[in-house]
Parts: structure tokens; sequence; C-alpha cells
């Protein structure tokens, strides 16, 4: 039977013979259609330090559990809200809101519904970790350490070479 929405109701039995008509119970047959969950938006750049809220909008009836799986380097891991990291990403309020965001917070976010009906997955929100003043003075700061490292090797290599050679 593919059973829809507009088949919901009360259903009884009857069954009738040359003796008569027996009539039976009756039952509530509820529709309920796996939920399907959109995040938005779709990708966000994200500030070091900053909240961020990936919004998650499920469709569908008698939610019993929603999880958030946030993606990245090619590994998924589940979001724990056990902390205070994070809010929200819950059945009575599904959007995610990731406090103090790091670069260790980019990635993917995923949320997953499910009902009686099954499990459903959201398109995925890809934040992004975007650099700030002080990060780009530690990388130049960086950068700078690196070449002096680099031309101090390539001297003692070159100091070496011409000793031998002479």
């Amino acid at each position: 039977m593919n059973f829809q929405h507009e088949d919901e109701g009360t259903y009884s039995c009857e069954i009738e013979n040359d003796v008569g008509i027996k009539k039976g119970g009756s039952a509530y047959l509820a529709f309920t259609e796996k939920p399907v969950p959109v995040t938005s938006p779709i990708n966000k750049e994200c500030s070091k330090r900053s909240t961020q809220t990936v919004r998650c909008n499920v469709r569908g009836n008698k939610l019993k559990d929603l999880l958030w799986v946030k993606v990245s380097k090619g590994t998924a891991k589940q979001v724990s809200l056990c902390c205070e990291k994070y809010e929200g990403g819950t059945v009575e309020k599904p959007s995610l809101s990731i406090r103090n965001f790091t670069m260790e917070d980019e990635g993917t976010y995923v949320c997953n519904a499910a009902n009686d009906a099954g499990i459903g997955s959201s398109n995925g929100t890809f934040l992004t970790y975007i650099l700030d003043a002080s990060d780009h003075q530690n990388l130049e700061d960086n950068f700078h350490r690196l070449v002096k490292f680099v031309v101090h090797i390539a001297g003692d290599v070159t100091k070496s070479i011409l000793t031998r050679a002479f």
C-alpha cells in the first residue's frame, strides 16, 4: 500500500456474510513523512571569536531526534552539545550556534533529523575561517623567520662547499 497524507484517518473493519454484518474495532492511521532538514546559509565566512549560527528548518512531523555532524578534512564527527561552545542543535531549537569561532571550527555542518518514518540529512553549510589582523601578523612573522632560517642554512651549505673546493 502506498499510504499518502490524504489517506490519514480512522479505519474500521466490517465483515458481511449470509448471517449478517459484524463490525470490528477501529484504528486511527496517521501519516508521518520522513523529515527533510534544510540548512542555510550554504557558505559563510566567519571571523575569529565571533558567534555563528547555522539555521536548520525541518519539514516533517513528530520529530524525535536531531543531531549535527561537522565534516572537516574528510572526517565526519558528531557535534557534542555538552559544552558552552554550542547553543541549540536540538529538536526544540534545531538551529546551531557556535560561540567563539576559531580555525578548528571551520568545516561543513550537516543537520540530521529523525522520526518514525526515517532519517533525513540536510545540505551542508560550509563555514570558512577568515584571518584577522593578528593572524596576518603571525603569518608574516613566521614567514620572515622561515626566510632567515633558509638563508642561514643556505649560507652554511655554501661555506661548506667553498671550503672543500679550495
